[in-house]
């Protein structure tokens, strides 16, 4: 059976193998009685070590498909797939032959639609496809009208008719869903009356095939032109909905691995952009020990940490933490991140109330529009006086800790950006001499949860910090997130998670 198969579908299984030599693998064969019965490249024997998916046709296993140079569990499940689909391809291809012998009367026809469909599946998108179906089912069976309606899983359904009979969406959504089981409707039941269909319909032959667990094919046929439709009707509409379903479901599939692929890209290229936009190397700053790292839970997310040190002008930085995670998170993130730097960079005389206040003004608007907010810190560091200059918009935890002293948790003194049209946040000042220390975080650190649900929390924070203090500043950050990984117990991240650490140094 598998050797009529490689016969008949060489090209679509040397075309397989070559989108999995293109992936990594070293070789891709077909097995049957634990022999190679074909090979990708040819020169090789495909019996090394690898990955197999069994090719089962009703509960028999007929062979199995091979891979190797990839043993990853992602291709194991692609590898499953395709073996899903050859040994649909081969069921199908089964039954084609045993109509051909039960009806030999349309033997040709059946066998010309079917190269038919071979030789246009390349080319054809899956609404020519349905189309083709819809108009070769009633070709064959004498039909006068016809239509086919395919369900896909996370798509919105196509129809195609063949207008002898207009027929609404509604009703063809009303057959969808009374073919059960029985696949001819008659008069005599009374099905047809009770599914809405027009007078002129006398009887309907409905084959309903599933490609797939949630892609389903519905194929419809009206009005046999002599006689009525009988089993040999039903015999070759089902082959033939089978053998384009298969079609279908190899383009879906190979649609939907254009988007992830594409979709990846998107992803890798926002992750990348997103990267660019944290600082790239660490400010040298007279005084100050300074290190920030964030850890996104996605592939992007909605924290930042950016500082400003320019020629000419204070230093200053902020941290911040947009609502929510993923793409939408990053987007206004962006913004968040552009608006303050933008204002501590080119404001005359900046101090961090007044950059917070000015980027809340361009933010409101937008931000009211989505129904969004952002938490943000900005600090500045005055040199001449070994001071730290902090406004806070509502973010969380801000930690500061004098030399010698005890950690001690900063509250927001104003609302979050985006709340209010007006921000009222205003300057507070500390001493950051010499081993001072400021730990400005998000609540993803402090959010962070173990197996049992219990959170990492402040006070884990403080004891940490304390315990931390006479470390360098990078070592501080490692360290506090190296505690809450140990605490999260290989959960999964559940949020962003930034740093930043500014300790004074002797100037």
């Amino acid at each position: 059976m598998i050797g009529t198969f490689l016969v008949e579908h060489f090209i679509e299984l040397s075309t397989l193998a070559q989108t999995w030599l293109a992936a990594g693998a070293t070789s891709f064969s077909v097995h049957q009685n634990n022999q190679v019965v074909a090979s990708w490249p040819n020169d090789q024997s495909a019996r090394g070590t690898g990955l197999c998916a069994p090719i089962v046709v009703e509960h028999s296993e007929l062979g199995c498909l091979h891979i190797s140079g990839i043993n990853t569990a992602g291709a194991q499940l692609r590898l499953n797939t395709d073996a899903r689909l050859v040994a649909g391809l081969l069921h199908q291809s089964s039954q084609l032959h045993q109509a051909n012998e039960m009806l030999s009367a349309s033997h040709d026809q059946l066998l010309a639609a079917y190269d038919t469909l071979r030789d246009i599946h390349d080319q054809a998108s899956i609404e020519q496809l349905l189309r083709w179906l819809a108009g070769e089912a009633m070709r064959l069976t004498g039909a006068e009208g016809s239509f086919a309606l395919l369900v896909p899983a996370k798509s919105a359904p196509i129809l195609v008719m063949h207008p002898t009979f207009h027929l609404s969406e509604e009703i063809i959504w009303s057959l969808y869903w009374r073919n059960e089981s029985d696949p001819h409707f008659t008069t005599g039941n009374g099905l047809i009356e009770r599914a809405g269909l027009p007078a002129t319909i006398r009887e309907t032959l409905l084959v309903k095939t599933r490609l797939e667990p949630e892609i389903v094919l519905l194929l419809g046929l009206m009005n046999r032109s002599q006689g009525v439709f009988n089993p040999r009707d039903y015999r070759l509409a089902h082959v033939i909905a089978q053998q384009t379903g298969s079609r279908i479901a190899q383009k879906l599939q190979a649609e939907a691995q254009v988007i992830q692929t594409r979709l990846q890209g998107e992803i890798e290229l926002a992750r990348r952009v997103q990267t660019l936009l944290m600082p790239q190397s660490l400010p040298q700053v007279h005084g100050l020990d300074v290190f920030g790292q964030m850890r996104p839970a996605l592939p992007v997310g909605g924290d930042f940490y950016d500082f400003i040190d320019l020629p000419d002008r204070p230093f200053l930085f902020s941290v911040g933490d947009v609502v929510g995670k993923g793409f939408s998170a990053a987007m206004l993130m962006t913004m968040t991140r552009g608006a303050i730097h933008s204002k501590a960079s080119f404001m005359p005389n900046p101090s961090p109330a007044s950059v917070m206040r000015n980027s809340n003004s361009d933010l409101c608007a937008d931000f009211s529009q989505v129904g969004t907010f952002a938490t943000a810190l900005v600090g500045q560091y005055d040199a001449s006086e070994r001071a730290l200059i902090l406004a806070n918009a509502g973010h969380s935890p801000v930690i500061y800790r004098p030399a010698g002293g005890t950690p001690q948790l900063l509250r927001a003194r104003s609302t979050a950006l985006g709340l209010l049209a007006v921000n009222q946040c205003e300057n507070e000042i500390f001493n950051l001499g010499p081993d001072d220390l400021l730990v400005v975080g998000t609540d993803g650190l402090s959010d962070a949860r173990n197996q049992d649900g219990e959170y990492f929390g402040f006070e884990r924070m403080l004891d940490l910090i304390d315990l931390l203090a006479k470390q360098p500043a990078q070592a501080i950050s490692e360290g506090l997130f190296n505690a809450v990984d140990r605490f999260a117990e290989a959960r999964a991240q559940d949020d962003d998670q930034t740093l930043v650490v500014i300790k004074g140094t002797d100037a």
